[in-house]
């Protein structure tokens, strides 16, 4: 084999030709690529403003559809089997008021949710903003009640003033509540 030469004829010393070609591929290659990070961050931009704009629409329309919304810290659940329906099973939880939203103010409140039966009852480890019906129920010795899916949401600025701006604009003599029924 001539010296230089590799099996199966490759060259192993690059000419200088070749070197400004790979040089030049390789520049087109991480332009490439770096168009391609440019496009995935734009469009996972676009993606985060449109999930923050249906975000900040559905609890303002929350807020506006339930009678009871505040940023809360959550510090206990406890789960009761419901006797007439044995599929489902109640968590009952218990907060401490940090920002009234909407509602009678109070500084604690308890809250029920139904759930198949199994589910688990999880804890947040930091405040969350929640809209809540009214309702008492006294076997379960509450007087708000979890009105479904939408409920919960995180306790950042910006979805705070979302929620105060639902609120002030809200009709206070309001006593149909959409989420309640």
């Amino acid at each position: 084999m001539k010296p230089g030469w590799t099996y199966p004829f490759i060259r192993s010393t690059p000419q200088p030709q070749a070197a400004k070609h790979n040089a030049r591929r390789g520049w087109l290659i991480l332009a490439a690529l770096t168009a391609g990070l440019c496009a995935c961050s734009q469009t996972n931009q676009l993606e985060h403003v449109a999930l923050d704009e249906a975000q900040q629409q559905a609890l303002y329309t929350a807020v506006q559809q339930t009678p009871f919304s505040a940023v809360v810290k959550i510090t206990q659940v406890q789960t009761k089997h419901d006797h007439h329906e044995p599929e489902m099973q109640w968590h009952i939880y218990t907060a401490e008021v940090q920002q009234m939203i909407r509602g009678t103010p109070t500084h604690s409140l308890r809250f029920a949710m139904a759930l198949e039966q199994g589910e688990d009852a999880l804890i947040p480890d930091y405040p969350v903003l929640l809209t809540l019906c009214q309702g008492q129920n006294m076997q379960l010795g509450t007087h708000y009640y979890w009105p479904g899916t939408g409920a919960q949401f995180d306790a950042s600025a910006q979805l705070k003033q979302v929620a105060i701006s639902a609120a002030r604009e809200a009709d206070q003599a309001q006593v149909h509540f959409a989420q309640c029924d």
